[in-house]
């Protein structure tokens, strides 16, 4: 009877420490998808951002040479740089008034598809077999 609890208290102990290293091994598991999806997210975003700065660049030298061609045309850097400022503030209210469609949708839809790829690759494999 004696050897039987302690068979019994040593098979309790073993399954408790299976149960702490199984939360341990979970825990671990969680944290390398948090960053793997953090990775995922801000890797396109930071390619966007990137590319944004590449831009604003080009953007600047083009804006330069416009308004040296309007200068030329207008007889007036003043007046070429205000129609340009102009244009610039028209471009700039249209953006802001399509924001949502030009910016918010495009960088939640990165976001989502970052996040959610790995569940979307699980449901196709689930319905290639």
């Amino acid at each position: 009877m004696k050897q039987e609890e302690d068979n019994m208290i040593e098979s309790a102990g073993e399954a408790v420490e299976y149960a702490r290293q199984y939360i341990k091994q979970q825990g671990e598991y969680v944290r390398l998808e948090v960053a793997e999806r953090i990775a995922k997210i801000m890797g396109p975003l930071v390619t966007l951002a990137i590319l944004a700065g590449l831009f604003a660049i080009v953007f600047l030298i083009f804006s330069f040479g416009l308004a040296a061609w309007l200068t030329t045309l207008l007889s007036s850097a003043t007046k070429a740089y205000f129609l340009l400022a102009g244009l610039y503030l028209l471009v700039g209210l249209v953006i802001f008034y399509f924001r949502n469609v030009l910016i918010t949708n495009v960088v939640l839809r990165i976001v989502l598809d970052a996040f959610f790829e790995d569940e979307q690759e699980a449901k196709d494999k689930q319905n290639e077999a």
